[in-house]
């Protein structure tokens, strides 16, 4: 208990000596601060993690300051596409502090040498780009830190009003007062040279360097980014100059490279390294770095992917080729059928459909007095696939469109499938406190888009009505789904055909299929690529819908892609007094989204996973599918 107490005594002194500064120095204004995570050696992430959230929540509890907690900093940094995690620079720390739009930002490094720790804190001005201020601790085991806070703090926070430290400065006096200390100097160096230079914990240069140090044993620390860090003891004599010279072992890695399908030829850095198999291709010994890797297999085109190796990690990539296009050639009995691939038409059979991507592809034929025929075909890279199919005469009083009576074809021509009545679990116990609590629902049955709404079916609408056409950031049109709308052009394409956005609740009983686990296929997110484009394998942009698994419903992309706007308004309390029958949401300043997209993590694609917007912006981030309700007697 004693240590333990000692520990959060320590820690707390450590964080007080910041808040110190910054409330002597902004009395009347709150800054804004951000904590970054604190860099070190000799201790493991968490440890580090916990260090700097210690930072944070001492901050917080001051009462003193805006605090940046750690979600909405990697909110914000991820929609902006940068890394925290690595962000060790003084020119790193101040760009991520203009990203989140704050004065300053903590930085630190924590170095364990045996059993001594070595802890430097910096204050950054974000606006300068210079450190405000810095400080170091060091103490020989936990309870010797605790011990020497106290007397640290009195240092600071007198050096701080510009006056130099004596033995009546504090309760306790820091180091004793001498008119001169005695010392000697060290010359340092080593290969490759540029490497940091650390005494004691102590920054003091760069090699080649020579350096004044007070006489004894001192603790010599040499880094280099890309080496393994060198220690070594220094024992320093008045006067004399010791000699000194280490040789910097680089960090090496490994990389795993696989490709889908296997049997693809590989070059790294430019250089042939064999052919890709089911057990995948391992390069050892690599220097740290970012790297090309080149895949070439035939009747798939050539890719290219970046790796950046890091040290002891055996990096995986797996990437999947992209086939070339082949063909389809499409008979009919009677002939004269119209002919649709993936809802695009292409003609009347017979006919022969040239550069089709390869893949899964919706294949449909639609001719008059006869009942719709579809089916899924493989289309394989340079290859003519040949289908022939024997229509079936519709009965009296077919309604052309309707298949099996689960599915029905909306305005637009998309295909929507028939949710039931019923009662559902929704929201999530285990989630956000958005998602709490887990309750029971009932709706009334209803159809939804079996896929997000494309560009193709939006810019027919923007043609017929005379509205702009939204950007597809470079990405493509045709089959990918719609981004860059608002919730208004959302709700403007569904009000044109006669549809309406989903509720949240129905969203949510679509995407879960029935089920009542984190995903529609269970609770591991390790099978959640079969399912959704998001940032493991999404490549950075949207892809065309209905390529991945659809869900127990038979419905696409619920997981991923693009988050989808849904009718309610936002009210991360609503789940705690929403009605139990077809609730709609209530008032608020943002409209819900859901469902996660192509740039977010496997958290944020969960089914009962909330997200919210203001109504009137769209990005790439965004689109859409629509609901309708069931029509009497249908």
């Amino acid at each position: 208990m004693k240590n333990c107490l000692k520990n959060n005594f320590a820690w707390f002194s450590l964080f007080y000596i910041l808040t110190g500064f910054l409330i002597a120095s902004e009395k009347t204004v709150k800054p804004t601060i951000a904590v970054a995570e604190f860099e070190g050696q000799g201790l493991s992430a968490s440890e580090l993690l916990g260090i700097s959230e210690f930072v944070r929540t001492g901050l917080i509890n001051t009462e003193l300051f805006n605090m940046v907690d750690r979600r909405n900093m990697e909110q914000i940094l991820q929609e902006q596409k940068f890394q925290i995690s690595g962000c060790t620079t003084e020119e790193c720390a101040v760009k991520m502090g203009q990203l989140l739009n704050v004065q300053k930002i903590v930085t630190g490094k924590v170095i364990k040498l045996g059993g001594k720790f070595y802890i430097t804190a910096n204050i950054i001005d974000v606006e300068t780009g210079r450190i405000a201020i810095s400080e170091r601790l060091d103490a020989t085991g936990i309870d010797q830190l605790a011990d020497k806070s106290e007397s640290l703090a009195a240092i600071l926070a007198n050096r701080l009003l510009g006056k130099r430290p004596t033995p009546k400065m504090g309760s306790v006096a820091p180091f004793p007062v001498t008119e001169e200390i005695a010392k000697g100097s060290a010359f340092i160096q080593s290969d490759p040279p540029d490497a940091e230079i650390f005494i004691d914990g102590e920054k003091l240069g760069r090699t080649p360097m020579k350096v004044e140090v007070s006489i004894g044993q001192r603790q010599l620390v040499l880094m280099k980014e890309g080496y393994i860090d060198k220690s070594a003891q220094l024992n320093i004599i008045a006067d004399t100059t010791v000699k000194i010279s280490e040789t910097l072992t680089p960090m090496l890695g490994s990389v795993l490279i696989k490709s889908n399908p296997a049997g693809a030829r590989v070059w790294f850095d430019g250089n042939y390294r064999g052919m890709t198999d089911s057990a995948g291709l391992k390069i050892s010994g690599i220097t740290l770095g970012e790297y090309t890797v080149k895949f070439e297999k035939e009747k798939f085109y050539p890719l290219e992917q970046k790796v950046i190796v890091k040290y002891k990690d055996v990096v995986e990539i797996f990437p999947k080729l992209l086939e070339k296009p082949g063909s389809v050639f499409i008979t009919s009995t009677p002939k004269g059928a119209k002919i649709y691939i993936d809802e695009t038409y292409k003609g009347e059979t017979p006919l022969k459909v040239t550069e089709v991507s390869a893949g899964l592809h919706s294949l449909k034929l639609s001719m008059s007095e006869y009942k719709n025929w579809d089916k899924q075909i493989e289309i394989r890279g340079l290859e003519t696939t040949t289908v022939t199919a024997d229509l079936e005469p519709a009965p009296a009083g077919y309604i052309s469109g309707i298949i099996g009576g689960k599915e029905i074809t909306g305005r637009d021509g998309a295909e929507m499938v028939l949710i039931p009545a019923g009662e559902f679990t929704m929201g999530s116990d285990g989630g956000d406190s958005d998602e709490k609590p887990a309750h029971k629902v009932y709706l009334d049955a209803y159809y939804i888009d079996k896929y997000e709404v494309t560009f193709e079916q939006y810019d027919k609408f923007c043609e017929a009505t005379g509205r702009t056409k939204p950007s597809d950031s470079g990405w493509g049109r045709g089959n990918r789904p719609v981004i860059n709308v608002s919730w208004h052009d959302a709700v403007a394409y569904a009000n044109y055909y006669g549809k309406r956005l989903p509720t949240e609740a129905e969203w949510e009983k679509a995407c879960r299929g029935g089920s009542e686990t984190e995903y529609c296929f269970g609770d591991s997110e390790s099978k959640l690529s079969s399912y959704a484009w998001y940032y493991a394998n999404s490549g950075g942009k949207t892809h065309p819908v209905g390529q991945k698994k659809p869900n127990q419903y038979g419905i696409y992309d619920m997981h991923g892609n693009v988050w989808e706007w849904c009718s309610d308004w936002y009210d991360s309390g609503y789940y705690k007094n929403s009605p139990y029958k077809n609730p709609k949401g209530s008032g608020s300043d943002s409209r819900v989204l859901r469902g996660g997209c192509w740039n977010y993590f496997a958290s944020d694609c969960r089914s009962s996973n909330r997200g919210r917007r203001a109504p009137g912006g769209g990005s790439d981030f965004r689109g859409f599918r629509c609901a309708v309700g069931v029509v009497q007697g249908r």
